[in-house]
């Protein structure tokens, strides 16, 4: 039988060696193969686990970038099926339950699974991002708390690492303190306030409460930490993105979308405005499903097929209509208030005229 210990160490690199293979699912069923013969004769609980994460490699926890045109999903979780290619905002049943097992797994020794699912449930309200407003919070309060638990983590005997200082303007209060959800997050970890502080005091008499206390830290932290690697990732891929040219030059020389069924490209009509070739193709529309996390958009092509009764795509879903664009003035993908001028839906007509009728007279 394999020791308590080596359980969780081997059942936690099991987790981590398959949600590393990132190409195709079947290559995640060899890897679990392998394990399986391996262990085939020390434990079967930790095969049933094996099992477990091979089904639950098939949903992946994603994150919007923080600069994201919509300030209503900044940051914000989605949650994508690789065998289904399905992407939800709300948080698959199954992928929480095997996420929570996996913190009892691995926390299990020292806090209950009742006490982690109390110290995962304000997280879980604070990361909804239902409106622009809990991005942003849920933004500002994620590097603040992530730099909590991490150093308290890493220096848990330092006690000014688990003393935070409730200044008037500094960054805990502001972002964490006067922020419901984030503060019930701080205070589920065992932190007591006091006049002008917010501290997580350590027993020596009381070692066991002591371990349970620094073990509710880590369950946050682990959670807190795949959201700063994907805004690291996001902000890595910016700058690798960026190549030194002029604003007017990435607007036309950016690649058009492609469509999410056929793979083709969906001319913006961006190349033949800025570049005003003749021998430039002209602008697509394009479809946008508005119920999908990520950017799923048809062609002209594969939206006529779908009007005509082709199952493309789920059958109620919405779209919005994405003009291409026309106009170098105000140029906007939107198609409120758009002309032969541009998009004048944010000026006043009345404005117009009265420069039309200095400059012409009339």
């Amino acid at each position: 039988m394999v020791p308590d210990l080596g359980f969780h160490v081997l059942f936690r690199f099991v987790l981590l060696l398959l949600q590393s293979v990132q190409e195709k699912v079947e290559e995640e069923t060899v890897v679990a193969e392998l394990m399986y013969t391996f262990f085939l004769n020390h434990n079967d609980v930790l095969l049933s686990k094996i099992r477990a994460v091979t089904h639950m490699a098939e949903w992946e926890q994603h994150f919007c970038s923080d600069v994201e045109q919509d300030p209503r999903t900044r940051g914000r979780a989605y949650y994508a099926n690789k065998a289904t290619n399905e992407t939800r905002w709300l948080e698959p049943e199954e992928y929480h339950s095997f996420q929570l097992q996996l913190d009892v797994d691995l926390f299990g020794r020292d806090v209950s699974r009742e006490e982690i699912l109390d110290v995962l449930k304000p997280l879980r309200y604070l990361t909804r991002g239902e409106s622009a407003r809990e991005c942003k919070e849920w933004i500002d309060a994620r590097d603040v708390l992530y730099k909590i638990f991490k150093n308290i983590s890493e220096h848990p005997n330092e006690g000014k690492y688990r003393r935070l200082t409730k200044k008037v303007g500094g960054s805990f209060v502001e972002k964490v303190w006067s922020k419901r959800f984030a503060r019930e997050c701080v205070l589920a970890c065992g932190f007591t306030e006091s006049a002008d502080a917010v501290e997580l005091i350590l027993d020596t008499e009381r070692p066991e409460m002591n371990a349970k206390m620094l073990a509710k830290c880590r369950v946050l932290l682990q959670r807190i930490e795949s959201a700063i690697r994907a805004r690291d990732a996001h902000v890595r891929a910016a700058k690798e993105s960026e190549d030194g040219d002029s604003g007017v030059n990435q607007r036309h020389l950016a690649p058009n979308k492609k469509c999410s069924h056929c793979k083709s490209e969906i001319e913006s009509g961006a190349r033949r405005l800025w570049t005003t070739d003749p021998l430039a193709p002209r602008g697509q529309y394009s479809f946008k499903c508005s119920q999908c996390a990520t950017n799923y958009i048809l062609c002209e092509t594969c939206w006529d097929k779908k009007v005509n009764g082709e199952q493309i795509h789920r059958e109620h879903s919405s779209f919005e209509h994405l003009p291409p664009i026309e106009t170098r003035h105000n140029t906007s993908t939107r198609g409120f208030g758009r002309g032969p001028w541009g998009n004048f839906a944010a000026s006043s007509i009345g404005n117009a005229r009265e420069r039309l009728r200095q400059r012409t007279g009339l």
